[in-house]
């Protein structure tokens, strides 16, 4: 297995300024006009000629709608200033978050375990909330004792330009050390990987 780790070079994330850059300001334009349209709604609901019953529910309403939004965004505030996280590495351990050189977060190929249902891929393409497919492994937990199912995402602060290779190489990673399990062949087909199936 050592002359196989020598061939499996390490690759590291790329921060893509701009497209952080993009994505924050979008963000900030969303949450922005968003607030503007509750308010705008709830004057223009306030000064109808409807019951001063409506009025008082529907600002009630209005002031929970902007607290929501206000939670959500100062945790996301507070969150993205916690997160240190400086780089992503896959190498022949696994995939590695990092801040600075101090090593925050692994899963790696040791960890990774097989689909409960045997029956089924152990490495296999989900639809996900904030993109449109995730890749997804399972993996043993031993802070849990449990075996666990995980969408492989970059836990950064920031948007990554070489995303997909990371994923590539990772999955290429699985592919290498743990030819045990099995891959779906709609990751194969995602990542341009068809060329490595056994």
């Amino acid at each position: 297995m050592d002359s196989q780790n020598k061939e499996f070079s390490k690759i590291e994330s790329y921060e893509s300024k701009k497209t952080t850059f993009i994505v924050k300001v979008l963000a900030a334009f969303i949450f922005a006009g968003t607030v503007l349209a509750i308010i705008n709604l709830g004057v223009i609901i306030i000064e109808s000629k409807l019951a001063a019953e409506l009025k008082f529910f529907a600002a009630a309403l209005f002031v929970i709608l902007l607290s929501f939004l206000l939670y959500f965004v100062l945790k996301d505030t507070f969150f993205f200033k916690k997160n240190k996280i400086t780089k992503v590495i896959v190498d022949q351990k696994g995939l590695h978050h990092y801040e600075d050189e101090i090593l925050i977060e692994s899963l790696t190929f040791e960890s990774l375990h097989s689909n409960p249902e045997l029956r089924n891929y152990d490495v296999v393409v989900s639809e996900g909330e904030d993109t449109a497919y995730n890749i997804c492994v399972y993996y043993f937990d031993n802070s849990r004792n449990a075996v666990l199912y995980k969408e492989i995402i970059f836990k950064t602060p920031f948007s990554i330009r070489n995303a997909k290779e990371l994923k590539r190489h990772f999955i290429e990673g699985v592919l290498k050390f743990r030819s045990d399990l099995k891959v779906s062949p709609q990751v194969l087909a995602l990542l341009n990987l068809n060329d490595l199936q056994n």
